[in-house]
């Protein structure tokens, strides 16, 4: 891909369905609704930067060493396809179900495979200093690299620094036992979610667990 094309992905809106929100008069659903919105929204967000990044890798190789684009990026590539694999029946379920039923929609299966998914993040927390090293050494011996920088990535990073956005995996994995916990929260004992959801959460925090015991160690 060219490197524009690159560009545009990490710019590409996610649609906002928080108005729909505000349609749902009982106070419970609404809430609850909220928080699937704020999961579906966030998950959106978090795949299209995680693609745009594995779309990265390409032209970055005209201006360094496919080792170097390794040692930046890791094992990024095999995260962000199995975040895709789970995003896409996420948004289908919001898209398949009228505004009115939205707040009683059921996720907890989609994220306990994200939970599986989520033992790979260990070897890209076990990269983070072959990561660090690898972007010192090209900021001080690539000019190339340093000019895309200071030039074209201050025009899609948001106010992030590239770094940041190499961090999002990690930050995002913790975040997943909160989130899920806050839906459990508005699920009443009666709702079909309710075990998975639990399940998830659990499993979610032993990962995200694991996840930091490993940068710890690093």
């Amino acid at each position: 891909p060219s490197l524009p094309g690159v560009l545009a992905t990490f710019k590409e809106p996610v649609p906002d369905l928080m108005p729909l929100c505000d349609t749902i008069s009982d106070k419970e659903q609404r809430l609850r609704m909220k928080t699937l919105v704020e999961i579906m929204q966030t998950e959106s967000e978090y795949v299209r930067d995680l693609c745009a990044l594995v779309l990265l890798m390409k032209p970055l190789e005209r201006i360094m060493s496919h080792k170097d684009v390794v040692g930046l990026f890791s094992n990024i590539r095999q995260i962000s396809f199995c975040h895709m694999q789970t995003l896409k029946p996420l948004q289908q379920r919001f898209l398949t179900t009228p505004p009115e039923e939205m707040w009683s929609l059921s996720i907890g299966d989609l994220f306990l495979q994200i939970a599986q998914n989520l033992k790979m993040y260990t070897v890209y927390v076990g990269d983070q200093v072959r990561q660090t090293s690898t972007l010192q050494t090209l900021l001080q011996q690539n000019p190339s690299f340093e000019y895309f920088l200071s030039n074209t990535w201050e025009d899609i990073s948001k106010g992030l620094s590239f770094n940041a956005f190499l961090i999002k995996p990690i930050q995002r994995a913790c975040k997943y036992p909160l989130l899920i916990n806050e839906l459990l929260k508005m699920t009443g004992e009666g709702h079909g979610d309710k075990e998975a959801l639990q399940t998830a959460g659990k499993e979610l925090q032993e990962a995200a667990n694991k996840i930091n015991e490993s940068r710890r160690k690093v």
